[in-house]
């Protein structure tokens, strides 16, 4: 039996990925790599304005030049420079300051219902997608972690009353309260409810 190193293996694996990405999905489906310009100081802005239009071609191979705050185009090109892109997109845009989440007692993100209420949430919300699906593919390790109950949304599954534990404990608390008075006891205290 041939037993390879771990690193090797890793390595072996890792190249036969690469080799069914370029496959499936890679430069014979999409014709190339996308050259995308990026300006450190509106990192959030420029990769919304030039990677969200590119829709399912998101998913080819993409070229990140930075330029600094001063204009000058920063030296590097590769993986490394993608990888260090998308790494800090994540951080960036799933920052709680940006406003697009909120934290869960527990510091698990869940779309910020005050956002969704303003103009242009669809499409932000869409591109946030886009690079959680782009770290996945192209096996890049993001730090956001999202509330069960938004990720069973996201996958149609139905929340139900303990999943609200995980999102708002006080509300689940009083619901479990209200759940076993008794009604004569609810009358007498003329107990209401307003959503």
């Amino acid at each position: 039996m041939i037993r390879r190193p771990p690193r090797s293996t890793h390595c072996i694996s890792s190249a036969a990925s690469d080799v069914y990405k370029r496959q499936v999905h890679g430069k014979d489906k999409f014709g190339g790599t996308i050259p995308v310009l990026i300006r450190r100081s509106l990192l959030l802005d420029d990769a919304l304005l030039n990677l969200h239009k590119l829709g399912t071609a998101f998913k080819q191979d993409i070229s990140i030049q930075f330029t600094s705050n001063d204009g000058v185009m920063e030296v590097g090109a590769g993986h490394g420079v993608f990888k260090e892109f998308l790494t800090l997109l994540s951080n960036q845009a799933f920052d709680v300051a940006q406003g697009f989440f909120i934290e869960t007692k527990d510091r698990e993100l869940f779309p910020n219902s005050d956002f969704i209420n303003q103009g242009n949430y669809q499409r932000i919300y869409e591109f946030l997608g886009m690079v959680v699906g782009k770290a996945i593919f192209e096996g890049i390790l993001i730090q956001p972690v999202f509330s069960r109950c938004f990720l069973n949304k996201v996958l149609g599954k139905t929340n139900n009353l303990d999943d609200l534990k995980l999102l708002d404990a006080k509300l689940y608390e009083n619901l479990m309260k209200l759940k076993y008075y008794k009604v004569p006891t609810l009358i007498k205290n003329r107990v209401t409810w307003k959503v």
